[in-house]
């Protein structure tokens, strides 16, 4: 149901009778820096009643109630006095959510004759030519030279490019093969394709040999075997989306009609079909300059997508280490109306507010922005708040942050997270990420009982919230968190079911810790933990996003122990970490590498690869092609079982 007037009212007075209890047993005690209050109580119901709230739409990807939070947790930041001209003079860092290529608006071309006849061709975009996918946006603009097939292949003793000179020039292609020749053993197979029939071996040849750009054009065979149905009144052209553009280096690719081409070499007095069969004939390239035509155009390739946004405000410091920084996040967004993620049993979609997932959270990390910004003691280091996005889909607004940080990554000496921190029960909560630095522990053991609190230790890093990409780049971690419970991803989690209380003095707590590690003569010392049993990631057979401290086995029946990275573009499976004593790290896989091949077997996208390990079992061998850089090389990997839980 919406929250009223009424209900709001009557809400604030229970969370606020709480609240004076937990102040007064609080004060009988040594007095920590930060004590809850009403005022504080009454502010955090007042962030989660909104957050949580139906007109929120559960927050999730695509919604108006995701885009409202964001405004909101950008106007509490403002409010409470953070500096929030951050990035394009505003506090919100974009990302994009599916990056689909498509056909930009500035796609053009027009070739034309210099010579005596001055003609001029212009194709229609999209029914005459089309940009490929596999292609870099770029000017296309030089002298038009038909290159036959665009192969170079010296076990045939055939070379398109033997004798004729491409260098910044447009080179015309044809798709497929050479036919002829079926009797001959060095000839390229019948009813087959060899790697130089591939769209990336033409077009690496063509950059090989100076190409500024590609124009693929069918062969008459591909015509007649995919013509309209009102025959030969049009071609049918290859769809935009063939594939992803290589990893490094590419140019302008397109595919123009066999009319255009045909209208292009009348001048030259031939025809495609005469210049493919004299190739069939001879066995030899027919490659040649088409006289004074000139290509002069541009392929426009955009990157289409969700837009999703990070929002951040910074409480700068003012001692000696103000560059360094101290990172307080939390999630704000959550499932919507179910589907992906929903643990509902109940048929049909219903709105899933996330009170505690993480309306409590973000609660939290604002009202730690408030007790900082009032304490009227400046910090040493600065404290930056981040509202992160699209947790719920696999933490990509924290990786995408990590990536492209507003404070360089080896300034950032610590990150705290709270993520489903609305629970508090028996006064207890549990800590991820004690194990991350050398101070914590200590740290941890002097602050929490101060608070009425004690705490459950988990050293590693690791996990399914944003902490997690932060501690892949060494930075220590703590994350916050106050349990699962029933209403766990399901739409009963709403804010009656909250411990306000209890995020109050999580938030008192969360204060305190961030302002000794801002005030510490030196940064936390980072240290590495063996996370392995308690990484939640998103692994490669074995293990998937799942609840804290366990892990759920898959179907497969063998695992590569390495994260995805998920903002990869282009062919392969990227890595974003590598688990420890997992058949990736004994294959020598390291992050930032790409699985281009496994087992002879070609991985254009993730789910290829989880196919693969679906027919594999315990001891199997398979050869990993890598792609690490500019470098390509393999390695075997030995199959084992995913780890026991």
């Amino acid at each position: 149901m919406s929250v009223s007037t009424v209900f709001r009212s009557v809400v604030l007075a229970q969370v606020l009778i709480g609240s004076l209890a937990t102040a007064t047993a609080l004060a009988q005690e040594e007095a920590p820096r930060f004590v809850p209050d009403a005022e504080s109580v009454r502010r955090l119901a007042n962030d989660a009643l909104y957050l949580s709230a139906d007109e929120r739409e559960g927050r999730g990807a695509g919604t108006r109630g995701l885009e409202e939070s964001a405004q909101y947790l950008a106007e509490q930041f403002r409010a409470t006095g953070l500096k929030t001209d951050l990035i394009d003079g505003g506090p919100f860092q974009s990302f994009q959510l599916g990056r689909r290529r498509g056909i930009g608006p500035a796609s053009r071309i027009v070739f034309t004759n210099n010579g005596v006849t001055k003609a001029v061709v212009e194709p229609k975009l999209r029914v005459d030519w089309t940009p490929l996918s596999i292609a870099a946006s770029g000017p296309v603009a030089g002298p038009l030279v038909f290159a036959g097939y665009g192969i170079t292949a010296p076990e045939f003793q055939y070379d398109d490019y033997a004798g004729i000179d491409v260098s910044g020039a447009v080179v015309v292609i044809l798709r497929r093969e050479p036919a002829g020749r079926t009797d001959a053993e060095n000839w390229f197979p019948v009813g087959k394709s060899t790697r130089h029939a591939q769209f990336t071996s033409k077009i690496a040849n063509a950059i090989a040999h100076g190409a500024k750009a590609v124009c693929f054009v069918s062969t008459a065979n591909d015509v007649a075997t995919t013509a309209p149905a009102d025959e030969m009144v049009g071609e049918r052209l290859l769809k935009f989306e063939v594939g992803a553009p290589p990893a490094t280096g590419s140019l302008p690719v397109l595919q123009v009609s066999r009319a255009v081409v045909n209208e292009v070499l009348a001048s030259s007095g031939t025809t495609l079909v005469e210049l493919e069969e004299r190739i069939a004939s001879t066995s030899r390239p027919a490659s040649q300059r088409l006289g004074e035509w000139f290509a002069d155009g541009e392929v426009s390739i955009v990157t289409a997508g969700r837009k999703l946004r990070n929002v951040l405000g910074l409480l700068p410091g003012k001692g000696p280490n103000a560059a360094e920084t101290i990172v307080v996040g939390a999630h704000y967004d959550h499932l919507g109306n179910g589907g992906y993620g929903s643990l509902s049993s109940a048929g049909g979609k219903a709105i899933h507010n996330g009170a505690d997932d993480n309306a409590s959270g973000t609660a939290v990390v604002l009202e730690v922005a408030r007790l900082l910004s009032e304490s009227g003691n400046p910090l040493d280091r600065s404290v930056l708040f981040i509202g992160f996005s699209a947790e719920e889909l696999g933490l990509i607004g924290s990786s995408h942050y990590v990536k492209k940080p507003l404070v360089p990554m080896d300034r950032t000496v610590a990150m705290l997270n709270l993520d489903m921190v609305g629970r508090l029960r028996g006064d207890k909560v549990t800590i991820y990420g004690t194990g991350t630095a050398e101070e914590f522990p200590q740290l941890l053991a002097e602050e929490v009982p101060r608070f009425g609190m004690r705490f459950t230790s988990h050293g590693s890093g690791y996990g399914p919230s944003d902490h997690a990409s932060f501690a892949e780049e060494n930075v220590p971690v703590l994350h916050f968190f106050t349990g699962f419970h029933p209403e766990y991803h399901r739409p009963e989690d709403d804010f009656a079911t909250l411990n306000v209380d209890g995020m109050a003095r999580l938030a008192s707590l969360t204060a305190a810790l961030v302002e000794r590690i801002a005030n510490a003569e030196k940064r936390p010392t980072p240290q590495e933990s063996n996370g392995f049993a308690e990484l939640l990631g998103d692994s490669s057979g074995g293990i998937t996003r799942a609840t804290p401290g366990r892990v759920i086995r898959t179907s497969n029946p063998v695992y590569l122990g390495v994260v995805r990275e998920l903002e990869h573009e282009g062919e392969g499976y990227a890595i974003r970490s590598v688990f420890q004593n997992s058949p990736a790290e004994r294959a020598g896989l390291r992050r930032g590498d790409v699985l281009v091949q496994c087992g002879g077997q070609k991985i254009l996208e993730p789910k290829e690869l989880q196919e693969i390990l679906k027919a594999r079992k315990p001891g199997d061998r398979d050869s990993l092609t890598v792609r690490r850089g500019t470098l390509e090389f393999s390695c075997e990997v030995v199959w084992e079982a995913p780890p026991a839980t």
